[in-house]
């Protein structure tokens, strides 16, 4: 397997196709081109006949020519409109506002044109009008109703086809959607969670003849009467249904079969009713492809939103197991077993129940080589390679009863059950100057979580609303590590008796339970000004147990208890707070200023010895500023302290083994970290424009850090953890603009991230440096009858400096995505990136290339589809990358799965 790294790493086979495209992508930007200088476009204002500005009046150009694309506009808050036609095509005018009668122009134009629309009253009352007509688009407050019915041309098969062709509504090649430049975080159908509520799935499969409405709500809150009293950066996607059209089957089944014995099975079975709905997703495959994302999983653990109530339990989630397993895309082989079944039940009008279950199984096969570059004293080179087999299984069950009663009354109750096993067997070999190790390791883990939670909100009055909050979390972890080594490590902490080979046992435990209430209650004063005490206490308890220990070659067990290894800690922990929220809304504005008072109380014993017991108390403010300049313009600020407790290992005072070359130890002395953060966001979407712009500053400084202070020994670190007030600045910038026409988006974004920080190293305080620069650039076809593609590039540099050296990186990736609809039943996909990976510092480059097609029959008139699907069709054997922190450099060497081509079957129901 090492012999493919003989190749030359600059491709220069692969550099012909490379310029190749290069050519025809600016052939067809050309004949893009042309066809785009045939568009003219009218514009102008919507008034009524006092000539008073309209706003948000609807404007619809039908095309006589039914092949061509229907065109929509709204009037922004001038009134002003625009809208794109093709020269010397018919197309039928309607303008509509409610209160005013619809305006019908028929035009057929050569030149772009300035044209104002007058519109008269309507003698009707209002609540006729709203009877007798649907506008196509309807604005609300924070809620934005399309009727489809207006913008579809009788090809919509799916959703997402739906969605692609209302205007502000963007759906990605995943199914990922935004509107009006922001990520939908919900999708709902007839006001009810989608599976997950993940949008992809509904958006990919939901049948397009079934949509009557969509709303896209903003500021959304799953309980109606807290939507103005709790802050939401939410937004979700409700679909409405056709009468008729409420209860319906729907599904894939995908059959496919290639080379080397390459085979997917994947059902996913759908049944919804306005009171039921039963979801299935099965996939069985031997190349790596999932079904469940990270998204997915970070949706059923509570989503982005648990990051902000607890900072190190999301940290925990994203670093999990099943966490880096849907990450991770390296590897040489993977075969994946994957089952999820859901199921939901209203009860009556007030109360359903939902049920999640998910099983994944998976097996992957990994190998790497690093050439490690260690910083400090006298630098040391060190080329490690290490092939690794994991098994993975993982389950994820979830119930919850819910109860409301939509104006004064919510109840929930969640379980959440999860676990985890793994067995992972590897072999690594450390070269290094003159010395040479060989490691294998052989590693079980288990994992269990059981989590509970109670939520009560309830409506007094218009003045008085409160919540209550209640959790129970138990969890627990179990491992056990075997090392064999080739040659003894850290002979000057380890009293190791030298044998032929080496062999270290560690077993690793750990449990957690911990409960709490939290109670907010909303004090209404006036339409302007609110005010939200708040209280809230957990109690927790932890244990950490850890064991090292060398098995001798006859059996015998020798143990390094008495050299300072092993752990037994317990922590009992108690944090309470109290705070006060004042909310001020004056005209455009939101303020509100906030003051929570933190108080901790914790206990820590080792091998049942109290070593610690301390309390702590503080102040925590915070800030918020927003100011909705119009409805498309919002700028906000926010400013936050916080606090983060230490888990129970990191008060673990003893010496234990985290990798062959890495000793760990933990301190009693430890207390919470306290650090500051500040934000400032812009964002500007123009419909009339077609002009999305955004961009965000932050700003983090760290008071007190738990960090590590380390001791090095060529490549042996041994960690101990510190409380310090070492300066830590972490500073960020990004932005992006983008412009839409009627055919194309052109998209434009950066940013910018700069590391300032200390570290404790070998007894001496070094300071770090690290800048990391990136731009991209995109352009985006919306064609009807021709190819529709992304081209662009993403570029990002490394600047990494220490008192000692300098370190420069660069990564230059451009790619193109086609989609082509052909000859009525025929589809086209290729995926292709070109990246070139840059070590300034060694002046090494290497280059690589990806490619993927697919080619499908899908007969509309037929529910089988046939396929065929290349992946990696250059067959590239591995990926570069760097890693870099303040003891090492690294350029990895990742290898990756060969060429692989499927044939498929799928069926529709």
């Amino acid at each position: 397997m090492l012999d493919r790294l003989s190749k030359d790493t600059n491709f220069p086979a692969l550099q012909y196709p490379f310029k190749v495209f290069i050519v025809i992508t600016c052939l067809f930007f050309s004949f893009l081109e042309f066809v785009n200088a045939q568009e003219i476009e009218i514009g102008g204002k919507i008034l009524d006949t006092s000539n008073n500005t309209l706003v948000n009046a609807n404007i619809i150009g039908f095309p006589e020519d039914k092949r061509l694309k229907t065109v929509f506009a709204i009037s922004d808050n001038d009134g002003n409109y625009r809208l794109k036609i093709l020269k010397q095509e018919y197309y039928d005018i309607e303008i509509s506002h409610l209160g005013f009668e619809i305006l019908k122009k028929r035009l057929k134009l050569e030149k772009d044109s300035v044209i104002n629309f007058s519109l008269k009253e309507e003698s009707e009352i209002l609540q006729e009008v709203l009877i007798k007509r649907r506008l196509p688009v309807k604005i609300s407050e924070d809620t934005t109703t399309y009727r489809v019915e207006n913008f579809l041309t009788g090809e919509e098969r799916k959703l997402r086809d739906v969605l692609s062709k209302l205007p502000g509504i963007d759906v990605d090649n995943e199914g990922n959607v935004k509107v009006n430049g922001k990520d939908v975080t919900k999708l709902m159908v007839e006001g009810r969670k989608f599976f997950t509520g993940d949008e992809k799935l509904g958006v990919n499969n939901i049948p397009a003849d079934a949509v009557d409405e969509i709303e896209a709500i903003d500021n959304y809150n799953e309980i109606n009467f807290l939507k103005n009293l709790e802050d939401s950066e939410k937004l979700a996607l409700n679909i409405k249904l056709k009468d008729g059209k409420k209860k319906f089957i729907f599904g894939d089944i995908n059959l496919g079969t290639g080379l080397k014995s390459k085979y997917i099975f994947n059902p996913a079975l759908f049944y919804y009713s306005p009171n039921t709905a039963i979801n299935n997703i099965s996939d069985f495959n031997n190349f790596g492809k999932k079904s469940f994302s990270l998204k997915d999983y970070l949706n059923f653990e509570g989503g982005i939103s648990s990051f902000s109530e607890s900072p190190s339990s999301y940290f925990q989630l994203i670093s999990d197991d099943f966490s880096q397993f849907l990450i991770d895309d390296d590897f040489l082989n993977q075969k994946n077993d994957f089952e999820a079944f859901s199921f939901s039940q209203r009860l009556d009008k007030k109360s359903e129940i939902e049920a999640y279950t998910i099983f994944s199984k998976s097996k992957s096969d990994f190998l790497n080589i690093s050439n490690n570059r260690y910083l400090i004293n006298e630098e040391l080179n060190e080329i490690r390679t290490n092939k690794k087999i994991s098994n993975l299984f993982f389950t994820l069950s979830k119930f919850k009863y819910s109860f409301s009663s939509k104006s004064n009354k919510d109840l929930s109750l969640e379980l959440y059950l999860k676990t985890n096993s793994s067995d992972n067997i590897s072999s690594t070999t450390s070269v290094s100057d003159d010395f040479e190790n060989k490691i294998s390791l052989v590693s079980g883990i288990k994992e269990f979580d059981l989590t509970s939670k109670l939520n009560y909100s309830f409506k007094i009055s218009d003045s008085h609303t409160s919540s209550v909050n209640l959790f129970y979390k138990n969890t627990s972890f179990y491992s056990d590590k075997n090392w064999g080594l080739t040659e003894p490590i850290f002979t000057s902490v380890f009293p190791l008796v030298q044998e032929d080979s080496i062999n270290l046992n560690q077993k690793n435990d750990s449990y957690l339970e911990n409960a709490g209430i939290r109670i907010k209650h909303y004090w209404v004063l006036n339409r302007t000004n609110h005010i939200y005490p708040e209280i809230g206490i957990t109690i927790e308890n932890q244990s950490f147990n850890s064991d090292d220990i060398q098995i001798l070659n006859n059996g015998e067990v020798n143990n390094f208890k008495d050299f300072g290894f092993s752990n037994k800690v317990n922590l009992g922990l108690i944090s309470n707070y109290v705070g006060l929220n004042y909310k001020m809304m004056v005209g455009n504005f939101l303020i509100k200023p906030a003051l929570f008072y933190q108080y901790y109380l914790w206990d820590v014993e080792q091998f049942d010895e109290r070593i610690v017991g301390r309390d702590k108390s503080f102040l925590l403010p915070e800030f918020l500023f927003e100011w909705k300049i119009n409805s498309r313009e919002n700028l906000k600020a926010k400013y936050l302290k916080k606090s983060r407790f230490p888990n129970v290992s990191q008060f673990s005072n003893r010496l234990r083994l985290s990798n062959f070359n890495t000793l760990l130890r933990g301190n009693e002395f430890l207390e919470n970290e306290l650090y500051h953060q500040s934000s400032i966001f812009y964002s500007n979407f123009n419909l009339y424009k077609g002009l999305f712009i955004s961009g965000g500053l932050s700003y983090t400084k760290r008071d007190f850090s738990i960090r590590s202070s380390t001791r090095n020994e060529g490549i042996n670190l041994i960690n101990e953890y510190v409380y310090t007030n070492l300066p830590e600045n972490n500073f960020g910038l990004n932005g992006s603009i983008s412009k839409k026409t009627r055919a194309y988006r052109f998209t434009l974004g950066g940013g910018l991230n700069l590391f300032e920080y200390s570290r404790i190293i070998n007894d001496e305080i070094l300071e770090f440096e690290t800048i990391i620069p990136s731009y991209n650039l995109k352009v985006e076809s919306f064609y009807d009858y021709w190819p529709n593609f992304q081209v662009g590039l993403k570029q990002n540099f490394s600047f990494f400096r220490n008192n000692n050296s300098q370190n420069n990186f660069s990564n230059f990736k451009p790619f193109v995505f086609v989609e082509y609809d052909f000859l009525n039943d025929f589809f086209f996909n290729l995926d292709y990136t070109y990246t070139s990976y840059m070590n300034k510092t060694l002046n090494q480059n290497n280059v690589f290339q990806e490619l993927n097609l697919e080619l499908l029959y899908d007969k509309k008139s037929s529910p089988w589809t046939l396929g065929i699907e290349v992946m990696n069709l250059f067959d590239v054997d591995f990926r570069n990358n760097n890693f870099f922190n303040q003891f090492i450099v690294s350029d990895n060497t990742t290898f990756i799965q060969p060429r692989v081509i499927l044939f498929k079957l799928s069926y529709k129901l």
